[in-house]
């Protein structure tokens, strides 16, 4: 997938059309870490969304995307959510509803000026909302009412940096 989306990006100045990276959407399947309980993605099997040079980069430990997002204020990360009270035949439909729910409302409270949903993923026993903040504090406000109104038990933030931790939102 990396060598792949390094074709399409010849150029780190192209990184920036952000009309080509928001527009071209990616699904994609792992192998994941059954023993990983750290919400740091390694138990994804499957997820979607655009902006694939990010999640790559997160992958691969390099920040170049994010540095360049810092210095213009904008944040890109994942909430990450336990998806163990989801059961039934369609536990991975109420996942994904969930998920696309809580997005939207987000979206609509915070704003598109705040706010853009990215995409997401699924784990073994997390689920995530991919997200870029370009008012991080407003983004993280409205989660917190969004996600208090769930059933979820807590809700974690995290940048698309390996070399930080996580700040809890809702718990």
């Amino acid at each position: 997938m990396s060598e792949f989306m390094e074709r399409l990006s010849l150029t780190k100045e192209e990184l920036w059309d952000n009309e080509r990276y928001c527009q071209l959407y990616c699904s994609y399947r792992m192998n994941p870490d059954e023993e990983a309980e750290d919400g740091l993605r390694r138990d994804v099997f499957a997820g979607s969304g655009c902006f694939m040079p990010l999640l790559n980069q997160f992958w691969n430990g390099d920040s170049y995307i994010m540095d360049a997002f810092h210095k213009d204020g904008i944040v890109a990360g994942y909430f990450c959510y336990p998806i163990y009270d989801f059961q039934g035949e369609n536990r991975g439909e109420q996942i994904l509803d969930f998920r696309d729910d809580c997005a939207n409302a987000i979206e609509e409270m915070a704003g598109l000026d705040a706010f853009t949903y990215i995409g997401g993923a699924s784990g073994i026993y997390y689920g995530y909302i991919d997200f870029i903040a370009w008012d991080l504090k407003a983004v993280l406000d409205v989660a917190k009412k969004v996600f208090a109104n769930t059933k979820i038990e807590w809700v974690m933030f995290h940048s698309f940096r390996q070399d930080v931790k996580g700040v809890t939102v809702y718990e």
